[in-house]
């Protein structure tokens, strides 16, 4: 389960479709547009709740496209 919260916003509901050291796409496509500053909070099923800072990078049809404010090593990413 991963979750995308901007700032004094609600926080939304989102599944991540791929998770790299620089960034992930979740969808479905949820309301923020490119440029967004927003906490994702990533929710392994036998791991560390992780928490990043990331930026909507771009808005496709099928989801939303982030790039995190810092590159991480995580056992539940794909590797670049």
């Amino acid at each position: 389960m991963t979750r995308a919260r901007r700032s004094g916003g609600p926080s939304l509901r989102v599944h991540a479709v791929d998770i790299s050291p620089q960034g992930a796409k979740v969808s479905p496509q949820v309301p923020l547009r490119s440029g967004t500053e927003v906490r994702l909070q990533f929710v392994a099923l036998d791991g560390p709740l992780l928490r990043l800072g990331a930026v909507v990078w771009r808005v496709d049809a099928d989801g939303l496209a982030f790039l995190f404010a810092r590159n991480f090593e995580h056992e539940v990413m794909r590797k670049a």
